[in-house]
């Protein structure tokens, strides 16, 4: 959720590793509530 620069993304990004193997992995959106939430709880974009 947070890039290395310390940034909230857009996406939650799961590898294989995560994932068991599984191949591909996923990407899951970040809700924009949530996001909003976020942002005002640790005080960034």
């Amino acid at each position: 959720m947070v890039s290395s620069i310390g940034e909230l993304g857009e996406s939650i990004h799961l590898n294989n590793d995560v994932l068991k193997g599984q191949s591909g992995g996923w990407i899951i959106p970040i809700h924009k509530e949530l996001k909003k939430l976020l942002v005002e709880l640790y005080g960034q974009e």
